[in-house]
């Protein structure tokens, strides 16, 4: 019984919302996000973005099957549009583990210009002639559609004046597409293909933009519309002296801590100088990790950052290795000049220049993350 209960969804206040941010820039931005078609998935993408898996409920000789067998052509293949919730099942509007189909009503003309606040009117009114009965039988035919709540409906024509074509699709709601995964928003950017099978899907929300993003969470326009802030450099300081200083130095000076605790030597001075710095590495490796993870960068930037912090803690390494011989090979100790020095400086510097880049914030807005 996966229909039990349906409502309409409209966004709050959408007729305010609708004015101040460039709904068309947005979708310009959707579409460019995505990437023209016929488009190219990575395995990792497909896997964690993409995929959507088939629920318990579906019988394989239902109609919604048609959405599961056409979904992934439709995401290669299809062009991104406007759309706009009619009414959806009650349980995506709370956080839940289950995906739901619901209701969209979008526009066919891939060229056409679609006005948001025209598309919220009509879904509202589409959502009115449920449990009635017009005269107009295009109109009464999606009456019975909305009101039975099991049937479904792939590019059901909805009589519009003014020539634009729309239709009305009934989609399923993958929640690791939705922004939170929930539905806590009406408008949104659908992928629509041109082969008539009447396959919607939801844009996934890795391929919106911030702006978008922060609308659908109730962000204030002026918030918005204001830009992104500048990074937080703070932060940014923050987490380079209070890691990266800290950690090096302590790296540096555990094989000089050792020698003045344990004077003798022996296993357990070299339990000390050995297991420490590895375990300051592994430290170090795991909280720069979180850091990038909550950097707001470009996915492209997060990966020069994690190599950038892999080759710093390799250089940090290398400094350890460095004071070891020094300490426990007074050979090597006497021999130190400044050529040594130098060389010696040189992988420090390196390691702080890596690290500075590996923790840079990014600039943009935290509340936009996915």
């Amino acid at each position: 019984m996966w229909r039990l209960s349906w409502t309409m969804l409209l966004h709050s206040s959408s007729a305010i919302h609708f004015r101040p941010v460039d709904f068309q820039a947005l979708l310009h931005q959707c579409r460019e996000n995505f990437g023209p078609a016929p488009r190219r998935f990575s395995r990792w993408k497909i896997v964690n973005w993409l995929f959507i898996p088939i629920p318990e409920w579906c019988n394989r000789e239902d109609e919604i099957e048609l959405f599961f067998r056409g979904y992934f052509n439709v995401l290669r293949n299809g062009y991104v549009t406007w759309g706009h919730v009619v009414q959806a099942n009650v349980l995506l509007f709370q956080e839940d583990e289950n995906d739901c189909p619901g209701e969209v009503v979008y526009c066919c003309d891939e060229a056409a210009t679609v006005r948001p606040e025209s598309l919220e009117k009509l879904a509202r009114s589409l959502f009115q002639l449920k449990d009635s009965k017009p005269n107009d039988l295009r109109l009464l035919e999606i009456a019975e559609h909305l009101t039975d709540e099991y049937t479904w409906a792939f590019a059901l024509h909805v009589p519009v004046k003014g020539g634009m074509d729309f239709a009305l699709s009934t989609t399923h709601f993958c929640r690791k597409y939705l922004v939170d995964g929930k539905l806590s928003y009406s408008l949104m950017p659908l992928v629509v293909c041109n082969n008539k099978s009447g396959v919607v899907v939801p844009l996934p929300k890795e391929y919106w933009p911030p702006e978008l993003v922060l609308w659908a969470r109730g962000v204030p326009e002026d918030v918005i519309n204001a830009g992104p802030p500048p990074p937080d450099y703070r932060q940014w300081i923050k987490r380079v002296l209070t890691w990266d200083v800290t950690v090096a130095s302590l790296v540096l000076f555990i094989p000089m801590l050792s020698k003045i605790v344990f004077p003798l030597g022996g296993t357990a001075a070299e339990i000390l100088v050995v297991t420490m710095p590895v375990i300051a590495a592994i430290v170090r490796l795991l909280v720069g990790r979180k850091h990038i993870k909550e950097n707001l960068c470009t996915a492209f930037a997060k990966l020069l950052q994690t190599i950038a912090l892999f080759v710093a803690i390799v250089l940090m390494c290398l400094l350890d290795a460095f004071q070891v011989i020094r300490l426990t090979m007074p050979a090597v100790d006497e021999a130190f000049n400044s050529t040594d020095l130098i060389v010696f400086s040189a992988i420090g510097v390196g390691y702080f220049c890596l690290t500075l880049f590996a923790m840079y914030p990014g600039k943009g807005w935290h509340e936009a993350k996915v």
